[in-house]
Order: C-alpha cells, then structure tokens, then sequence
C-alpha cells in the first residue's frame, strides 16, 4: 500500500504554486500587454508546476487500478520520463522563438541548471522505470518530481524579480 500523503502534498503545492504565478501575472500585466519573455517565463513556471501536480498523483490513480507496488512505480516513472522529454523539447522550442534581447536576460547558468534539472528527472525516471541500478521504488519518483517543482517555484521567483524593459 502506497503512503499517498507525500504525493498529495506534492500535488498541492504544485497547484499552489501555479496558482500564485497566475495572480502575479495577473495584477504584474501594467498595460495589459505581456512582454515575449514573460510569456515565457508564465509558461516555464506554470506547466512543471501543473505537471508535477499531475506526476505526484499518478502513482496514487495506479495503485487504485489494483497493480503491484513494483508495477505503479515502473509506470509512474515512464509516465514522468515521457512528460520530461516531452516538456524539456516544447520549452527549448520556444526558448529559441525568443527575441536576442530576450534571450539576454536569461541567465546562462540558470538555465544550464534547468537543463541539468530535467536531466536529473528524466535519467532517474527512466532508471526507475527500468529497474536498473535500483528496484523502482517511491523515494527515487518522489525525487524526479521535485524536480520540476524546483524549477516552477525558481521561474516564479525571477519572474517577479528580474524584469524585461518596458
């Protein structure tokens, strides 16, 4: 049996950290134009904050299917390898759409870490999924889905703090 109360914990801070980012922009918009970079930067807290959300509830709706502890770990881990991948392609996409003044106020060091960040949650993702190094188990998830909350709740903080020009 699954001790679902980390991973609703996870959830809900996930919300509430997507929630949080929501009034920022909301109240943050001025004129009520959003700056490319801002748009970027909404996205870039909000869908690891809403995925993660996502991610810690997924081994909870498994174990509800009647599969084994082994079986949900191995599938909340591809699942979670799969919506990295997938998240870490959609987001370098639209890093590269960015304007040159844009992209020269994000930090490179930043974003190599957000890079190394979703490297770490995939390659633990897909090594849980496989059994490989260590039998899938809940601490190594856990971990992978920190991840990406660490990333929003990183996004959130410089979006309030580090500004494009008007």
């Amino acid at each position: 049996m699954i001790d679902s109360s980390a991973f609703q914990s996870l959830a809900e801070f996930g919300i509430a950290l997507a929630g949080f980012t929501s009034i920022v922009v909301v109240f943050g918009r001025g004129d009520g134009q959003l700056h490319s970079l801002d748009r970027f930067r909404i996205r870039s807290a909000l869908v690891p904050s809403l995925g993660a959300s996502f991610l810690a509830l997924v081994p909870v709706g498994l174990e509800l299917t009647g599969l084994s502890d082994v079986a949900v770990w191995r599938v909340s881990s591809a699942v979670l390898a799969v919506a990295v991948a997938v998240d870490s392609t959609l987001n370098y996409g639209r890093m590269r759409q960015l304007s040159t003044e844009s992209i020269a106020l994000l930090s490179i060091r930043l974003t190599l870490f957000f890079y190394s960040l979703r490297l770490a949650a995939f390659l633990v993702g897909l090594l849980n999924a496989a059994g490989i190094l260590f039998a899938p188990q809940p601490g190594a998830y856990f971990f992978a889905v920190t991840c990406p909350l660490l990333l929003g709740a990183v996004v959130f903080v410089r979006m309030l703090f580090v500004r494009p020009a008007s």
